[in-house]
């Protein structure tokens, strides 16, 4: 099979509720761009369908808070996966101006159990944080049919009317999710009472206010999840 490099445009255009973005794909071969599909925009909730590959339906469980409890403003934007998304893909990211002035937050979700991920994840483990990406574990975890894989987050805000384009992956992609929420507070920029107003959003930490995306928890007894069974390959 000749390999393309798909573009995957992820443009926050929004209006009324100011909920989330839209997304195409596009697939370049040569100098010719076409596009593929519009992503659409998926509601959020804390356990919900996700993208599918090969008649196989994937599940997401535990959607973040930060997401989930802020569904309105919220939406998940699943790349096409029937194919592998091959490297030279980029992704194209845009906060709106008319979310009342406020930034916008972006996420990647991607399966990660080392080794296993390790030919599946395109390299975004590494080239999105020294693009400037927070990594964090919260994340949900996936599943096709019974057992439930682990993923790793990344987030970025955007200013509004940023755009941001990701730098090219370096390797196959898939079991991967895009998420955006609008309206999101510029915790950085707020003082001790701004922040705690903004709170769970923002957490005040080391005299700093930060985002709260990814809490600390205290974990409770349990089996942590276990990601020794790698997840099948369902292309053929």
């Amino acid at each position: 099979m000749m390999k393309f490099a798909l573009l995957a445009a992820l443009t926050a255009t929004v209006s009324g509720t100011c909920s989330g973005g839209k997304a195409w794909i596009y697939r370049t071969l040569a100098d010719d761009t076409k596009e593929l599909k519009n992503l659409g925009q998926e509601s959020v909730s804390r356990d919900m369908p996700g993208w599918s590959i090969s008649g196989m339906d994937a599940r997401l469980w535990g959607v973040p808070d930060i997401l989930s409890n802020y569904a309105d403003n919220a939406r998940a934007h699943f790349p096409d996966q029937t194919e592998m998304i091959l490297p030279g893909t980029q992704f194209k990211l845009k906060c709106p101006n008319d979310c009342s002035g406020k930034p916008c937050d972006f996420f990647f979700f991607v399966y990660h159990c080392p080794p296993c991920s390790h030919d599946t994840n395109g390299g975004l483990t590494a080239i999105l944080p020294a693009d400037g990406w927070e990594a964090g574990s919260c994340a949900p975890r996936f599943s096709y049919v019974a057992d439930k894989y682990e993923m790793v987050g990344f987030r970025r805000q955007l200013a509004p009317g940023e755009t941001y384009w990701s730098p090219q992956i370096e390797g196959d992609l898939m079991h991967v999710a895009i998420f955006s929420i609008a309206r999101q507070p510029d915790c950085p920029t707020f003082g001790y009472n701004g922040c705690i107003g903004c709170f769970p959003q923002c957490d005040w930490q080391d005299a700093t206010c930060k985002s709260n995306w990814c809490p600390r928890r205290f974990i409770q007894g349990g089996t942590p999840p276990s990601c020794m069974n790698c997840v099948p390959n369902y292309f053929p």
